[in-house]
């Protein structure tokens, strides 16, 4: 069995933070889709960032797409997953 720290982050200083002290990965959300509304969350271009420079030092990046989402949504969805895959993320947490 292999663990791992898994930590939040609500904004990128938080998620540098987490690497800083030990996490092995990050979860966070994008500004559309997350359900963690009062946080501060990342943008497409501070994303694609972490998400290289998590992958430099050998961490994982995990995205929370949780959000109900309607049918009037569907192409922003789709656009927030293909930036998602686009910067090479590790994974996605959907509800």
């Amino acid at each position: 069995m292999v663990v791992e720290l898994l930590a939040p982050a609500g904004q990128i200083d938080s998620g540098y933070a987490a690497f800083a002290h030990g996490a092995d990965a990050v979860y966070l959300g994008l500004t559309q889709f997350s359900a963690r509304a009062e946080a501060q969350n990342f943008t497409p271009d501070a994303f694609a960032g972490f998400v290289k420079y998590a992958h430099q030092i050998g961490k994982r990046v995990l995205v929370a797409v949780n959000t109900i989402f309607f049918e009037n949504e569907k192409e922003s969805l789709i656009d927030t997953l293909q930036t998602i895959e686009s910067a090479g993320a590790d994974g996605v947490i959907v509800q």
